[in-house]
C-alpha cells in the first residue's frame, strides 16, 4: 500500500452561495436571507463541537439549501442535459480551459483553505484503478442510501466509459471515499473511517472539523511523497443536508475534480468546473477534458509547457466530430 501519512494534498471545492445573488429580485432576497442565516452559524463556530449547536446548524442548513435548490431550478439552472445545444469550442479555447483546470490549484496543496497562488503545478491524475466506497452517516434513510448508491454506481460507470480508466463502486475497501453526513455526526468522521480499516493521513480531521458553513461539499486527493502528482487516495465530504439535486451536483464535481481537473474557472462553459450552477452534471465539454487528461500519452508530473504541443494534438483528436 503506498505510503499517504505525510501525503501531498489538494482540495477542490464547491460553494453555491454567489450565483442567487446574480438572478432575478426574488433570488436575490432569497440570497441575503441565506447569508443572514450563514452569519448566525459562524458566530457559533466555537461552539460546533456541542451536539445541540450541531444540530441546530444541520436543521438551518437543510432549510437554507431547499430554499437554495428551488430558486437555481426556477431560474433554468442545476442543468442535467450535459449542454448538448451549446456551441462547439474552439481547440484554442479548450487547450486554455484544459490548463486552467489542470495545471492550476483551487487551494494551496496541503495548507486547509489557503487559496492557490497563480502559478501552474505539474499534472496530477491517478493510475491504479479508482475504488470508490460510499459510506453514509446515521442520519441517511435506507431509502436515501439505496438511491444515492445506484445514482453513484451509475457514475462510476460513466466516468470509466469517459476516461477508459477503471473506476467503480466497491464494497471492497477502495481508495476513493465519499462520505455522506451531516453535521451532527461530521467532527466523529474521520475516527469512523479508520474503523473501517480506511486509511485517512494525520492532518485531515483539523481539515474536516475546519470546513466552513459555505462550502456544500468537498474532495481531498492525495498523493505519496515519492510520486506527487500520481494520486493513491481521495475523501470526497458531502454535506447530508443537501436536497437530492444538489447532492447530486456534489457527487458530480467532487468526483470529477478528484479524478485531476482540481480547479474551478468561472470561463468554463458549458461546464460543472465553475461556480455559476448552470449545470448539475457533467457536460459533454467536461467528458472532452476528462478523456484528454486520461489519454495514456499525457503522463502524470508532465509540466504545463512540455505539455502544450501533445495538448493540442489531443485536444483536436478527441474533439473531432463523429461521424
Amino acid at each position: 500500500m503506498p505510503d499517504v501519512t505525510s501525503p501531498t494534498m489538494y482540495i477542490a471545492i464547491k460553494q453555491r452561495w454567489k450565483r442567487s445573488l446574480k438572478g432575478t429580485g426574488a433570488a436575490l432576497i432569497l440570497s441575503l436571507s441565506g447569508c443572514a442565516e450563514l452569519a448566525n452559524i459562524k458566530r457559533g463556530a466555537e461552539d460546533a463541537n456541542k451536539p445541540a449547536f450541531a444540530a441546530e446548524t444541520s436543521r438551518q442548513l437543510r432549510q437554507r439549501y431547499d430554499h437554495l435548490a428551488t430558486g437555481l431550478i426556477a431560474q433554468g439552472l442545476l442543468r442535467t442535459d450535459a449542454g448538448s445545444n451549446s456551441p462547439r469550442a474552439t481547440p484554442k479555447a479548450l487547450t486554455e480551459l484544459f490548463n486552467s483546470l489542470a495545471f492550476y490549484d483551487e487551494y494551496e496543496p496541503s495548507s486547509g483553505f489557503q487559496p492557490a497562488q497563480a502559478t501552474p503545478t505539474a499534472l496530477s491524475k491517478w493510475q491504479r484503478p479508482v475504488k470508490i466506497n460510499l459510506h453514509f452517516g446515521p442520519s441517511l434513510s435506507p431509502e436515501t442510501r439505496v438511491k444515492d448508491t445506484q445514482f453513484l454506481s451509475d457514475y462510476a460507470t460513466q466516468l470509466s466509459d469517459i476516461t477508459r480508466h477503471p473506476i467503480e463502486l466497491t464494497t471492497e475497501l477502495g481508495n476513493f471515499h465519499v462520505v455522506v453526513v451531516d453535521e451532527v455526526h461530521r467532527m466523529n468522521m474521520v475516527q469512523n473511517l479508520r474503523k473501517k480499516d480506511v486509511l485517512v493521513p494525520p492532518n485531515i480531521q483539523q481539515v474536516i472539523q475546519r470546513m466552513p458553513a459555505d462550502i456544500h461539499c468537498m474532495v481531498l486527493t492525495f498523493s505519496a511523497r515519492h510520486s506527487p502528482h500520481i494520486h493513491e487516495q481521495a475523501l470526497a465530504v458531502i454535506r447530508a443536508e443537501h436536497p437530492p439535486m444538489l447532492k447530486k451536483a456534489c457527487f458530480h464535481e467532487e468526483i470529477a475534480q478528484g479524478l485531476g481537473l482540481h480547479n474551478d474557472n468561472p470561463a468554463a462553459h458549458p461546464s460543472i468546473f465553475n461556480d455559476d450552477d448552470e449545470f448539475a452534471f457533467l457536460t459533454n465539454q467536461d467528458a472532452l477534458l476528462l478523456r484528454v487528461l486520461y489519454d495514456p500519452r499525457l503522463p502524470a508530473g508532465i509540466e504545463l509547457q512540455e505539455a502544450q504541443p501533445l495538448l493540442k494534438q489531443l485536444i483536436i483528436e478527441h474533439n473531432a466530430p463523429s461521424r
